[in-house]
């Protein structure tokens, strides 16, 4: 049966300025833990200075930056503390929404996921360069994990997990160095255990699915 990729959906705040400064760290444009002018933000992200400007409250207010008045603009760095309190919060965030997701989800959605995960395992396995298949997972483990909380269908409770699961892609950017071909298989076994128990509208199984996993993604931290 030929399968149908997962449709995935623009999890994350939709303003303009937000995802253009997270590309920009993404792509090394903005350095983690650097203080740079207004004018050489601007040149950095491509923006004017109104837009700019607009873009820094809503970032100041996410905690990404810092705007010292006449000292310039502190860009976060995403250390030790910054990836706990955000794992910490999503953690709590997951675990309220996954009695729900368990209840709830569809079939079809399970269904396709797994197939997703199945696939992606077989292919990392098959690959001498496994580069790129890097994103394909991380795309995969946002949209997991987002439809978990989704469940709860509380829009403002989706935009904070969200902004987490953006917050911590920022982590990976200081502490992982690496990525080895046991990692991204790990990762995807540890789904496939938690994706079968909510199948199975199994919550004990599923919960200490969950928990296996975010101990996990922890240790590959730092690791």
């Amino acid at each position: 049966m030929e399968h149908t990729k997962t449709k995935y959906r623009a999890f994350g705040s939709n303003n303009e300025g937000y995802q253009t400064f997270l590309r920009s760290m993404h792509e090394g444009i903005i350095e983690p833990g650097s203080t740079v002018t207004q004018t050489e933000l601007c040149k950095k992200m491509n923006m004017s200075v109104t837009p700019l400007r607009e873009c820094l409250v809503l970032l100041e207010e996410y905690g990404l930056v810092e705007v010292r008045p006449r000292a310039g603009i502190k860009i976060v760095y995403p250390d030790i503390s910054f990836f706990r309190s955000n794992m910490q919060f999503r953690t709590i965030i997951e675990k309220s929404a996954l009695p729900s997701f368990v209840e709830k989800s569809e079939d079809e959605l399970l269904d396709s996921l797994q197939l997703e995960h199945i696939e992606g395992r077989e292919k990392i396995q098959k690959l001498d360069d496994i580069s790129s298949t890097v994103e394909e997972l991380a795309k995969l483990d946002k949209y997991l994990h987002s439809n978990i909380v989704e469940a709860l269908h509380n829009t403002s409770i989706s935009a904070a997990h969200h902004r987490l699961q953006d917050n911590l892609s920022l982590c990976k950017l200081v502490h992982t160095e690496l990525t080895y071909r046991q990692n991204l298989i790990d990762t995807y076994d540890e789904h496939l255990v938690l994706i079968e128990a909510v199948k199975e509208r199994d919550y004990n199984a599923a919960i200490a699915a969950l928990n296996a996993h975010l101990r996990a993604s922890t240790y590959r931290m730092f690791t």
